[in-house]
Formats: structure tokens, C-alpha cells, sequence
């Protein structure tokens, strides 16, 4: 799987080295908003028609939004680095690995449906579809991971590589972090059944610590 990935990545890396169509460009944004406002609404529809159209809206902000807020910071240190990237490179491989990430959100969408109409209980629900979308958020990231290591200068010394290396992981941790909290500032996107229609969580906790005491309610 590995190596496939490897491939499909380098052929996309090659695809990259000019500029995209704009009506590709155009057709990954369309499909990956769709896709992720489908999965939106699917997680809302349990809770209430208003929840789901909220719902709809508030995933491709949260993938997107996250997205923007992390670029400037990947393209400034890999500047720095010594990675000369070009940024409507970087910018197009980020819009194809969020266009992965939905096909993958996409392709879960049945078994929420199924969830959503089988009466799961609220709890599971919405632990199960937080994995879903951190497993396909992960996805698109280690296909983003892998990009940018063939990208770096074939003249890079071992200390140069180790160096880049380090930021990449510290950058996908913190992508992550952002992601979630972003995530949980957004909330509610399932919406909780036992509570009247919200616009946005009046809470001062975080996403770590909203999973923890969810866990763990005496903490």
C-alpha cells in the first residue's frame, strides 16, 4: 500500500510541476465542498433539519479554514529551510490531498447513514464519526507528508534533511491540534438530541478536554 501510495504521489508531484487547469482546480474544490457538506449533513440529520443544513456549512469551513490558517507558516519555514517550494505548487498538492480526504469522508458515508438512522445512541455517534473524519484528516496528511519528502533538494546533507524532517512532524502535529480545536470551536456539528438547536458550544474547554471528561466525567 506504501508503495503504491509512493507512486500515485510522484505522478501527482509530476502532474504538479505546472500549472493546474483551472477547471481542475475548480472541479477538486467543487467535489470536495459537496462531499464534505453530504457527510455534514448526515451527522446533523440526527439531531434536526437546522443542524444538518449548520452542519453542511460548518465541515468545509472547518477543512479549509484549517488549511489557511497552516499554510503561511509550511510555506515561511520551508522557505527558510533551504525548500524552495513554489507556493501555487504547495497550495495545489494541499488542494488535492483536502479533494483525498473527502473521497475518503465520502466513502464513509453510508455507514453514518446507517448510524444515524438505527437510533445509535448520541455518544457513539459522534465518537465514531470524530474517528472517521480524524481518519480520513490523517489520510490526507500522510499523502501531504510524502509530497513534500520528495520534494526536498536531492543536495540536502543528512543534518539538512533531519532538520526539514523535524519541522514536517512538528507541522502535521500542530495542523492536527488546530484541526481538532478548530473543530470543537465550531461545534455543535452532530448535535446532541436531548438539547434544543445551537448555533455555536458555550463552553471554555477544549477538544482534549472535552474527549477526556466525556471519558472520564469525575475529572
Amino acid at each position: 500500500m506504501s508503495f503504491l501510495l509512493e507512486h500515485k504521489v510522484e505522478a501527482i508531484q509530476m502532474s504538479l510541476r505546472s500549472e493546474l487547469p483551472k477547471s481542475v482546480i475548480q472541479g477538486l474544490l467543487a467535489f470536495s465542498i459537496a462531499s464534505l457538506s453530504l457527510f455534514g449533513f448526515l451527522i446533523g440529520i440526527s439531531h434536526s433539519p437546522l443542524q444538518a443544513a449548520s452542519s453542511m456549512i460548518k465541515l468545509p469551513l472547518l477543512f479549509y479554514g484549517c488549511a489557511m490558517v497552516c499554510f503561511p507558516t509550511l510555506y515561511l519555514f520551508l522557505a527558510l529551510l533551504g525548500v524552495r517550494l513554489n507556493i501555487r505548487s504547495i497550495a495545489q498538492f494541499m488542494l488535492v490531498c483536502l479533494a483525498l480526504t473527502s473521497v475518503i469522508i465520502l466513502a464513509f458515508c453510508p455507514i453514518t447513514l446507517f448510524f444515524a438512522i438505527s437510533g445509535t445512541p448520541y455518544f457513539y455517534f459522534k465518537h465514531i464519526n470524530v474517528l472517521i473524519l480524524g481518519l480520513a484528516g490523517f489520510s490526507g496528511l500522510y499523502l501531504f507528508y510524502k509530497y513534500l519528502i520528495l520534494e526536498l533538494p536531492q543536495d540536502f546533507t543528512a543534518k539538512e534533511r533531519r532538520r526539514v524532517l523535524l519541522f514536517i512532524y512538528s507541522w502535521i502535529f500542530i495542523y492536527g491540534i488546530i484541526g481538532a480545536n478548530m473543530g470543537f470551536s465550531i461545534s455543535p456539528v452532530f448535535g446532541d438530541p436531548a438539547q434544543d438547536f445551537m448555533l455555536f458550544t458555550h463552553s471554555n474547554e477544549n477538544f482534549f478536554t472535552h474527549i477526556l471528561h466525556q471519558f472520564f466525567p469525575l475529572l
